[in-house]
């Protein structure tokens, strides 16, 4: 198998292409090899790992598979999209039969949900949201409560993925 088509993804997560894991890609199946890749991705949503290269070789080696999306993991979803999507950042979401998490970008774009979070932290979002209404209440106090009580709503209705 063609390594090249995993160079660019596998830059992002940190994994170095040396002979070693393109002699471990060329062997296995392209299945296999996306399944790793995205225990990876999802491994490194809950930790960082020292060395991506060698674990992602271990993980085709042993054809390993990621988990589905984890109660931490939606719980943080269900904070996070609300405040990405009314900062225009995400327009919609959908889990994927494998389990995972995609946020569609403003350009319709998919992208990984642990991918989104990094360009975006929920900690930026909550920041940006707070600034923004601060600055309503200095204009108009009255706007404070109809933006918050919307973004209530708009919070209450996403506590599930798309």
């Amino acid at each position: 198998m063609n390594t090249d088509a995993f160079a660019t993804e596998l830059a992002e997560l940190g994994a170095s292409l040396n002979s070693t894991l393109n002699q471990t890609i060329a062997t296995a199946s392209p299945e296999v090899v996306e399944d790793a890749i995205a225990a990876l991705r999802e491994a490194r949503e809950f930790d960082t790992i020292e060395r991506p290269g060698g674990w992602l070789k271990r993980a085709i080696e042993e054809q390993w598979k990621p988990n589905r999306v984890t109660v931490r993991s939606q719980l943080l979803f269900n904070q996070w999209f609300p405040l990405a999507r009314a900062q225009g950042i995400a327009i919609a979401s959908t889990q994927t039969e494998a389990g995972e998490l995609l946020v569609f970008d403003a350009d319709c774009q998919p992208h990984p949900f642990p991918q989104m979070l990094a360009r975006y932290p929920l900690e930026t979002l909550q920041t940006q949201q707070n600034l923004h209404l601060r600055r309503l209440h200095e204009t108009d106090p009255s706007s404070t409560t109809i933006a918050h009580k919307s973004a209530m709503q708009a919070d209450s209705m996403d506590r599930r993925p798309r």
